[in-house]
């Protein structure tokens, strides 16, 4: 065989490199914001949720998630769903993402992790008025708003692009209230020294502000707490009762006045989001969108199905309004100071507490909801 010229060798090993290095980019390239490219091949995401398939949310808003991200990609995405948190505990979340144990938080719990998503407590201060439906407007809002709250970066960027966590838009649930097996709250010493359960920093500081005795205890402690009564009450949302059993133990819940909204995340990892191909990103944001009213639509009516049920079992529901004057005055200011408590709390974390509560109220007030007088003034 006669040997090419030294010359032609040479532009052939060019020629082969700079295609070599082409190619190494374009493969980088495409793990970035999504990959353009979708060739077909199936997806499997693991799902961790620490609820079971019988809780609101799933019924209201996971369940049809899945089934539109499943259908709008032709069978592509599948999931692999673990539910009542038999693969990760609540709060372990955000590790499992990043350890690549599980693909997709449902949902991720950022309330619960104040430490590290300082600002999402934001959605659980008191409110005049609000529903699932208001708040869940309001957050979604809330995670697209361009607005700067510190150092030029927004809520999304400073709770979760920060973290490098993917969060797309979920369902808050129905207004917190508080709720007794049989305590009434008739006058101002009747709060006092009452054994309530909290599930998180602010309505700690609501509790302590109505002079009741906060308790922490893990959520599966709670029934056999209140039946025993170690636990009187409880800062509750009406339509979780059911899903866990205790709507036959509440005889006295306290209404026209809400103690804020627990908001969740569907959680990824931005790096195993970035190596989805986009068109799957699109439906699965288009999906969450698309099912966030008729969540919330779910969870208002399981409230109201509780509210009668239990109500004819001699539960009794008490407005606000109907309350001493002197109670009425009590409730308010304690909602107000745990307002201007948190801000400070926040604040003296280094996050934007005023600018996030001021952000919160705002949008609040846009869907139709109200805020306490104080609050309206706040600058």
């Amino acid at each position: 065989m006669k040997k090419l010229p030294k010359a032609l060798l040479f532009l052939l090993f060019v020629i082969i490199f700079v295609s070599a290095c082409s190619s190494a980019g374009q493969e980088t390239n495409s793990s970035g914001q999504g990959s353009e490219e979708n060739n077909g091949e199936s997806i499997t995401l693991r799902v961790s949720s620490a609820f079971s398939q019988e809780h609101g949310w799933f019924q209201g808003f996971f369940t049809p998630w899945m089934e539109e991200v499943e259908e709008e990609s032709d069978g592509q995405v599948e999931f692999e769903v673990f539910t009542s948190g038999e693969l990760v505990t609540v709060n372990e979340e955000l590790d499992a993402l990043r350890a690549g144990n599980i693909d997709i938080a449902l949902p991720a719990f950022p309330l619960y992790d104040p430490q590290r998503f300082p600002l999402s407590e934001v959605t659980t201060l008191p409110l005049i008025k609000s529903d699932a439906g208001i708040a869940t407007e309001a957050f979604q809002d809330l995670l697209s708003s361009d607005q700067e709250l510190m150092e030029g970066k927004t809520f999304y960027e400073l709770e979760y692009g920060e973290k490098e966590v993917r969060a797309l838009p979920m369902v808050t649930t129905e207004p917190y209230l508080l709720t007794t097996v049989g305590h009434q709250f008739d006058s101002i010493d009747s709060f006092e020294g009452v054994q309530i359960r909290t599930g998180g920093r602010v309505h700690e500081m609501f509790t302590q502000n109505i002079n009741s005795d906060t308790v922490t205890m893990p959520f599966t402690d709670i029934y056999d707490a209140l039946s025993r009564g170690t636990v009187e009450g409880i800062i509750m949302s009406m339509s979780e009762w059911k899903s866990n059993g205790l709507e036959d133990l509440f005889q006295y819940t306290i209404k026209g006045f809400n103690l804020g909204h627990h908001n969740v995340v569907i959680g990824m990892d931005e790096e195993k989001w970035s190596n989805l191909p986009s068109s799957i990103q699109d439906i699965m944001e288009n999906a969450a969108r698309k099912h966030l009213m008729g969540g919330a639509e779910h969870l208002i009516s399981i409230s109201e199905n509780t509210e009668h049920d239990t109500a004819e079992n001699g539960a009794e529901f008490k407005d606000i309004e109907e309350l001493d004057a002197d109670v009425q005055k009590h409730l308010m200011k304690a909602m107000e100071d745990t307002w201007f408590e948190w801000i400070k709390t926040v604040e003296d974390q280094g996050a934007p507490g005023r600018e996030a509560a001021k952000l919160w109220r705002d949008l609040i007030v846009e869907q139709g909801g109200e805020v306490p007088d104080a609050i309206k003034e706040l600058e």
